[in-house]
C-alpha cells in the first residue's frame, strides 16, 4: 500500500528548515546557534520544552491531513509517521502519547488520528506508547478561533488518566498539525503539573 501522496503534492511540500526556533520551530532569518529562540519564545514562559516539525502547513499538507482526519485515509499514517520519526532530534522519552479527543468526538469519528500517528512512531522508535491524558470537555474546533481565544478554548480541559503515574517521566506528545500551539501548551501544563520532568512534541506540520 502506497502513501497515496501524488507527485503534485510532493512537489508542493515545504520542508521545515534547519534554521529554526528551538521551541516552536518557527523559521529564523539567521543561524543564531543550536538552541536559538524566536523573539516571541524568548519572552514567553512555556511548559513545552521543545517541538519537532516536519513540514510547513500549506494547501498540499492540509489536503493530506484532512484525508486522514475526516476521511479515514490511513494510507498517509505510515508516510507521515516515518517523516515525523526522522524529524525527531532525540528519542530518549519514557512515553509517547497522542493529543486526546473527547470521547464523543472519538466515537463520532471512529478513531483518533493523533493516536494512529503516535502508535506508528512508537513502533519505529520503541518508545512506550500510552494514552496518558483525557479530554474532559467537548470544545469547539480550534479552527474557529485565533490567538487568545484558542488558549481559552482549551484551558483546563485536559487531565491525566486515573491511575497513570508520570512523576519524573519524559513525555513526547504527538499531533497532526500545530497552529498557535495552544493545545500543546495546555497538555504540557497538565503533564508538568502531574509530575512530568520534560515534555516535547512532534507534529507533521505547523502554520
Amino acid at each position: 500500500m502506497g502513501s497515496g501522496v501524488c507527485p503534485d503534492c510532493w512537489a508542493g511540500i515545504r520542508w521545515t528548515g534547519l534554521i529554526r526556533c528551538a521551541k516552536c520551530c518557527k523559521q529564523l532569518p539567521y543561524n543564531f546557534g543550536e538552541k536559538s529562540l524566536c523573539i516571541p519564545c524568548e519572552g514567553k514562559k512555556s511548559y513545552l520544552d521543545g517541538m519537532d516539525v516536519v513540514m510547513q502547513y500549506n494547501d498540499e499538507i492540509k489536503g493530506i491531513v484532512l484525508r486522514l482526519k475526516n476521511n479515514a485515509d490511513f494510507r498517509v499514517v505510515s508516510w507521515l509517521a516515518k517523516l515525523m520519526t526522522t524529524s525527531l532530534t532525540e528519542t530518549d522519552f519514557d512515553y509517547i502519547t497522542p493529543v486526546p479527543l473527547h470521547f464523543v468526538r472519538r466515537v463520532w469519528r471512529g478513531y483518533n488520528q493523533a493516536a494512529q500517528l503516535a502508535k506508528e512512531i512508537a513502533r519505529h522508535t520503541n518508545i512506550q506508547y500510552g494514552e496518558l491524558l483525557v479530554k474532559t470537555k467537548m470544545t469547539r474546533s480550534q479552527g474557529e478561533f485565533d490567538g487568545i481565544a484558542r488558549q481559552k478554548n482549551v484551558e483546563g480541559v485536559f487531565k491525566i488518566k486515573n491511575g497513570v503515574e508520570i512523576t519524573g517521566q519524559s513525555i513526547l506528545i504527538v499531533d497532526d498539525v500545530c497552529t498557535t500551539g495552544s493545545t500543546l501548551e495546555s497538555l504540557s501544563k497538565t503533564l508538568k503539573q502531574g509530575g512530568a520532568s520534560r515534555v516535547w512534541a512532534v507534529v507533521s506540520a505547523k502554520t
